[in-house]
Order: structure tokens, then sequence, then C-alpha cells
């Protein structure tokens, strides 16, 4: 073999590069020779010995390859990506997840390519922080769409990990479509229990957002007062709506609000 080289070298005139093993001790070295014609019958070799960096190769190549099982065997849902989202690999449970088929190739395909239009911005920016570790495991909920078309609601965390020499995040996810669902099936009837209690109210009563100056409900007998005919005429708009700009004393209806939301927020009452 380096007889080959040597070969090479003169003929080309070009230095050729390789790597060859010495067993001394039954201990592996690694060397790397670079041979270099100095005329047309003679060769410098320069070698050097490789075996820390060969077998520091070989100790990440095999513990990514013990990763990579680990990660397939999960439960969780979990996906490692590149900086833009790429997909370097998904485990079974990912895809079961997403209703990807175990022979569908993911080859240039982003974990953007599951996400809902309206949420692509929001997901782009949580990958660049994870990235630049301003995001380490924050959970998020993110609305993702299945291979097939189908929505479902995902819960998700990410880290940095490196992996192959490279910084990559390590995603964890899990399907929570069901709850979040639960969750507005009992809002729903949460909301019809309180509006059914405000109609049942002999006052005229107004649910208000005093942050954002918006009505949010009201019953019969608020809709009965100023004059409406339903809900729909007061529900979304500012309470200031329905208030002249001036009170009877002089003083501006909104700082007039402001004044009373500003001692009841505390109180809570």
């Amino acid at each position: 073999e380096i007889l080959h080289y040597i070969e090479q070298a003169l003929d080309t005139g070009t230095p050729q590069t390789f790597t060859f093993e010495h067993t001394y001790e039954e201990k592996i070295n690694h060397y790397e020779a670079r041979i270099a014609p100095i005329d047309q019958n003679e060769v410098m070799g320069i070698v050097r010995d490789v075996t820390d960096q060969i077998e520091s190769e070989h100790t990440v190549k095999k513990t990514n390859e013990n990763y990579r099982k680990l990660i397939e065997l999960n439960p969780a849902p979990l996906a490692l990506l590149r900086s833009k989202g790429e997909i370097i690999f998904i485990n079974k449970s990912a895809r079961k997840m997403l209703h990807i088929s175990e022979n569908t190739d993911l080859t240039g395909k982003t974990m953007l390519d599951f996400v809902q239009k309206a949420q692509l911005l929001t997901v782009k920016t949580a990958i660049s922080q994870i990235m630049r570790g301003e995001y380490f495991e924050r959970t998020n909920i993110f609305k993702m769409v299945t291979a097939d078309g189908g929505n479902i609601n995902v819960e998700a965390n990410g880290s940095v990990i490196t992996y192959n020499h490279e910084l990559v995040v390590q995603l964890a996810m899990q399907d929570i479509t069901s709850q979040v669902r639960r969750n507005n099936q009992r809002n729903r009837n949460n909301n019809q229990r309180s509006g059914n209690l405000l109609d049942l109210a002999n006052y005229s009563i107004f649910v208000f957002d005093s942050n954002k100056n918006i009505i949010l409900d009201c019953n019969s007998n608020m809709v009965e007062l100023l004059g409406f005919n339903s809900k729909e005429d007061i529900v979304s708009k500012s309470i200031f709506a329905f208030s002249p700009n001036i009170q009877p004393n002089g003083i501006l209806s909104k700082n007039t609000f402001n004044k009373i939301f500003e001692k009841l927020t505390p109180k809570t009452k």
C-alpha cells in the first residue's frame, strides 16, 4: 500500500495522503501518512499519530448510534432538528403522532411542513431562540398539521444538544388535542352556566375586561336597559360606546370608569 502511494506521488507529481494501522503490544494505533515527491525518484513521507482522533470519532459515532436507538425506543414523540427546522431524525412515536408512515423519506423536510401557517413565524422564532439558548426547555402549545391533513394541538419543549459534531435542537412533543377539546367544552359549559346565572339576576349586569376596555358578556336586563335587541349589540364593544364623553359632574367618562376599576381590581371585588 505504501509503495502504491509512493508510485502515485512520483507519477502525478502531487502529494498523496492515506491512513494505516499498526499493532504494538496488542494495541491498534492509527497513523496518517503524507507522501510528497521531491524529484523523479525520491519522495518525503510525513507520518503523524492520529489514534486519539480516530478513537474520539469512533466514540462520538458510537454515542450517537446509542442515543438514536434510545430516542427511537422512547414512547414520547421526539425529533432532532437543525437550526432552520430541518428534520435530522424523528422517532416512531413522532411519526405516529403526525401520521407519517415508517417508509416515508423525510430528507429535505422540516418540522415547519407540519405546522399550521398561522404559527410558522412563532415556531421559527422558537427554534431560533432554542439554538441561542434563550428558550431552553420552555413549554409551548402549537397547532400542527398531520401528514394526512388533520389538525392537532401539540405541547412541545426543546433544548440544544450536540449530535454528529453539530448543535441541534432536541424537541419533545405531546399530543394534547383531546385535552384542549375537553378544556374548550368545559369553558363553553362554564360560560353557559355563567350566562344563565346572569339572566336570573334582577340587576342589569355586564362582564368587563378593564385592560382592553371591552364588554365580554351581559344579561338580558342590561340589553333592555340600554335599549338594544340582543347581547350581540353590546358584547365586544367598549363600555365608553354607551356613555357620554363627559359625566354630569364635568369629569370625563373614561376617567370616571378608570378610577372605579383601579379601586376594584386590587380588591378583586
